[in-house]
């Protein structure tokens, strides 16, 4: 019995070693058997294979649920790689070989892996700070002013940021994934990234942005920021203000026009607003609220960016008299006007008459001929016959 006993706390023992050998050798083919080791760029011939690929750090994204997320970039092209469990923090430079499986989601390719043991540390490259003309692929590492941001969130972000140079201002277009989730225009941000084959630099993960100062928002004089763009445009203010100004010309979309005075002044200024707003018309007194300036590099000028517009007086209705229509009604398409004259016919459409001047007339109801009369209506564009006209809404008196 006692030999019998001894024999059995072997056998246990021995089943245990052995079962602990097959696991590390499963830990050891898992994780260091060869396999095909293939450019990002051919990651859709291998969908569902397990591979290994290897690139230059983008970014990383660390998940509040263990998991991690790695941007890696070769030559231009990049692929997103899953970690389910991961602790490593990753920098832009870094250059990484990594181990796993292939999936393809929405026409695009990613890699997953299980751990960080499918990850192996290659060269790295230390950030520099940003120049222009630096070579694609460089990380680096800087500080900006965000002159516009197309939105903010956890999802792909389009900016332009204000970089000192010792060459002056310079404005550098970056996209940043999983970045800060609050970055507003006038805001100070920290940057690390990679330099693009395009100019742009790109960001991933939030330990790419990080927010160092954000001005508080004020009030200030439209025609003194005037005067400043034009005598010191490298001085004009970097924060956010709240302005005062006069719409210039009836709002085109998500554009506006605005002066210092309410006939429109020689001097004016572009402002962009998140979203079309039907309240807003020409002559209006308005308030932008929480205004940036920013560059616009397809019209080479300064505009304004307002998160917000408030109608301070309204304007109303603009009464125009004929004669004094020297340009037409041009630089009041869409605007609600007043216009008062005789009503004569000819080729089969309505005039509007005042001496030598004449208004096109269109209305869904009869027009009455003869007489002075007074009509409420928009001023539109006949683009097909490159003519402007009346949209009448209702005769008055």
């Amino acid at each position: 019995m006692r030999s019998l006993e001894v024999s059995e706390r072997t056998v246990r023992f021995s089943v245990m070693v052995f079962s602990i050998l097959g696991v590390g050798v499963l830990f050891l083919m898992a994780n260091f058997t060869d396999v095909e080791e293939v450019p990002i760029s051919g990651l859709s011939d291998h969908e569902g294979e397990m591979i290994s690929t290897r690139g230059m750090v983008v970014g990383h994204h660390l998940r509040s649920s263990g998991s991690s997320r790695l941007l890696l970039v070769d030559n231009g092209t990049t692929v997103e790689v899953y970690i389910e469990r991961s602790d490593l923090k990753m920098d832009p430079g870094q250059t990484v070989k990594v181990k796993g499986d292939v999936f393809e989601t929405g026409g695009s390719y990613s890699i997953t892996l299980q751990s960080d043991n499918g990850l192996e540390k290659l060269e790295g490259s230390e950030p520099v700070p940003f120049e222009k003309d630096l070579k694609p692929w460089t990380p680096v590492d800087f500080e900006g002013i965000i002159a516009s941001t197309s939105g903010s969130g956890w999802s792909e972000v389009k900016m332009t940021i204000v970089v000192e140079l010792e060459t002056g201002p310079f404005f550098l277009s970056m996209e940043t994934m999983y970045g800060y989730s609050d970055i507003r225009s006038g805001d100070t941000i920290h940057v690390g990234g990679l330099t693009w084959d395009d100019g742009t630099v790109h960001c991933y993960g939030e330990f790419s942005l990080e927010l160092l100062f954000r001005p508080e928002s004020a009030t200030s004089s439209l025609l003194s920021v005037l005067d400043r763009l034009s005598n010191s445009p490298a001085d004009i203010p970097t924060g956010k203000m709240d302005l005062r100004g006069y719409l210039k010309y009836e709002p085109t979309y998500t554009s506006l026009y605005i002066s210092d005075e309410p006939q429109g002044s020689s001097v004016s200024i572009k402002v962009t607003i998140p979203e079309k707003d039907p309240l807003i018309h020409m002559g209006d007194l308005i308030s932008l609220v929480n205004t940036t300036f920013f560059w616009d590099p397809n019209g080479l000028r300064y505009v304004l960016m307002s998160e917000h517009v408030e109608v301070i007086a309204s304007h109303g209705p603009w009464y125009l008299k004929m004669d004094n229509l020297d340009h037409g009604l041009s630089s009041y398409e869409n605007a609600e006007a007043v216009i008062e004259g005789d009503v004569i016919s000819g080729s089969d459409r309505r005039y509007l008459v005042d001496g030598d001047s004449r208004v096109e007339l269109r209305w869904d109801l009869e027009i009455p001929m003869g007489g002075e009369r007074t009509f409420l209506g928009i001023v539109r564009m006949d683009h097909l016959n490159n003519t402007y006209y009346l949209d009448i809404t209702e005769e008055i008196g």
